[in-house]
């Protein structure tokens, strides 16, 4: 990931690739990539080998309460649908300086 996106759309890298050392909390080495995804979010990618055990010791394995999960995506969409009519002209755009940049094209 940290490759394509280097070459393919360096702008699209928060923060490079990074090594730390977390074994103080008992994580060990952790790779760590912030990216942002076409509408501008913050991700934040982790090497698997140190962070999955720690997910695992940390896990109730309950599942998601779907109810809730549908309450606020609707409650987003509603939001964001909202957002676009007060602003249909920058709305889905990143603004740099005076030049509007389109996103929605962007893949991850």
């Amino acid at each position: 990931i940290h490759r394509t996106l280097k070459e393919k759309q360096p702008e699209r890298i928060a923060h490079e690739l990074q090594e730390l050392d977390e074994g103080n909390v008992g994580l060990g080495i952790l790779l760590i990539l912030i990216i942002t995804d076409p509408n501008g979010l913050e991700l934040c990618l982790v090497s698997s080998e140190a962070f999955e055990p720690a997910i695992r010791d940390a896990a109730d394995f309950i599942g998601p309460d779907y109810d809730t999960r549908e309450k606020l995506a609707i409650e987003y969409a509603e939001a964001v649908a909202e957002a676009q009519k007060e602003t249909p002209d920058t709305f889905g755009w990143a603004v740099v300086g005076n030049e509007h940049i389109d996103l929605s094209h962007m893949e991850l």
